[in-house]
């Protein structure tokens, strides 16, 4: 028997890659704890927001959060505050109620996301004046066309 001292690289050669193997695992280990941290804050997070995402959205938010913490190897931005910043760009974006003082009368009326939606459709611009002034208005229109 010999005794032979053994450095770093004698077992890298004798034994091959384990010790990269072993590292390889370990981030691998990490980044699936990284991902079930992710998802179980966006079940919380999709909740206290009252929105819904599709799973590509969803999908494409965990693979940037992930790289964006492999990238900084550090906690300088919690999991939480990640999926909530995303979260709450995605809820900006989405179309709101809008509240419009009418030309005519005055008052305030809703203008809903689904009448937003079919005004798109139809091509017409946002209303000025609230439906009960519009259906006045058509009234009055109609009346002077049959007085022709």
């Amino acid at each position: 028997m010999s005794n032979k001292t053994y450095t770093m690289a004698d077992l890298i050669n004798d034994y091959g890659f384990g010790f990269e193997k072993i590292e390889q695992e370990k981030k691998e280990r990490q980044q699936q704890e990284l991902i079930e941290k992710i998802n179980l804050q966006f079940e919380e997070s999709l909740r206290k927001l009252s929105l819904e995402i599709s799973e590509e959205q969803r999908k494409q938010i965990t693979e940037q959060i992930v790289a964006e913490k492999q990238k900084e190897n550090s906690n300088d931005k919690s999991v939480e505050q990640m999926v909530i910043a995303e979260l709450k760009q995605i809820q900006r974006a989405l179309p709101k109620d809008i509240t419009i003082k009418c030309k005519k009368c005055g008052i305030e009326f809703v203008w809903t996301i689904k009448d937003q939606e079919y005004y798109k459709e139809k091509g017409f611009f946002k209303p000025s004046s609230c439906k009960e002034c519009r259906k006045n208005t058509k009234v009055i229109n109609n009346f002077h066309k049959i007085g022709e």
